[in-house]
């Protein structure tokens, strides 16, 4: 009698199978491609809509290059030999100096010259070039200029070794994190809008700052374990998420405007909502 009933119950699962609908795959396809070192080679990608997106920065070993969403090798400057570059987000603007030299000099992808400044420290710049970060030789202190090379309102930034300089990917809002602790936000104008720090005896390991600067995340440990403060700036409010592994560098991370955080914590990816509450993981 139970393998008639087994053979019932196996029998209507298997009739059902015919109002299961397939669930589709995702499969990527390359609209180009082609060796990073030979950009002129890559045949562009016919596809019209590709013009409307937004180039892409490429750094070369002696170049920085903006290519287009299709492909297609938009500008390339060549840094002369003996200098070195670094460049905005977007990749429209660059920053030139020597590795052990005394100008910083702030240029468009064409090359054009905007100022110069005499410095011995080193550049970041944002992700528009508005706000250029130049640190010194023993990472102690930043300071902070805008495109125009005037100093902006946040001055000069100091602490014991800085560990994490991050921008927001959208906007010239930036983040900056030290050895000693202590963290600081600066919005798209150049001021600094937010400072604080981890617990005593803690390393910032790493930052990340939303579009707007209202909200950013800061990971920080020790040796024996790892967390990441969520911050919402103007309410001055934080809230702490306990990682799993203890990263001896830093990790991917980015935090959004709705103060949602994205993490690579190890083998798994976390995403959590404003509390910092662990929304799915993956």
């Amino acid at each position: 009698m139970k393998y008639i009933v087994a053979g019932i119950i196996a029998g209507c699962l298997l009739g059902l199978v015919h109002f299961v609908e397939p669930a589709g795959g995702s499969l990527i396809l390359p609209e180009w491609q082609g060796s990073v070192d030979r950009i002129e080679s890559i045949e562009p990608s016919p596809d019209a809509g590709l013009l409307t997106r937004e180039p892409v920065a490429v750094r070369l070993d002696s170049a920085i290059a903006l290519v287009a969403a299709n492909g297609a090798l938009l500008r390339r400057y060549d840094v002369p030999e003996g200098r070195l570059a670094a460049m905005s987000g977007n990749g429209k603007f660059f920053a030139e100096y020597e590795k052990v030299g005394r100008t910083v000099e702030f240029c468009n992808i064409e090359g054009e010259r905007f100022w110069k400044l005499k410095s011995l420290e080193y550049p970041y710049l944002s992700q528009n070039g508005r706000t250029v970060l130049l640190m010194n030789g023993d990472h102690s202190a930043i300071r902070v200029f805008d495109y125009n090379g005037n100093q902006a309102p946040a001055g000069s930034i100091s602490g014991r070794f800085c560990t994490a300089i991050a921008f927001a990917p959208r906007s010239d809002c930036a983040a900056l994190g030290f050895l000693d602790g202590g963290f600081h936000v600066l919005n798209a104008k150049g001021e600094a809008v937010y400072h604080g720090s981890v617990p005593k005896g803690c390393v910032v390991k790493g930052m990340a700052v939303s579009d707007s600067g209202a909200y950013c995340a800061v990971h920080w440990g020790g040796q024996g374990r790892d967390y990441v403060f969520l911050v919402d700036i103007a309410r001055n409010d934080v809230e702490k998420l306990a990682l799993a592994e203890v990263h001896l560098t830093r990790t991917a991370m980015c935090v959004n405007d709705l103060e949602e955080l994205a993490v690579l914590d190890g083998e798994r990816l976390v995403v959590t909502d404003d509390d910092a509450d662990v929304r799915w993981k993956l």
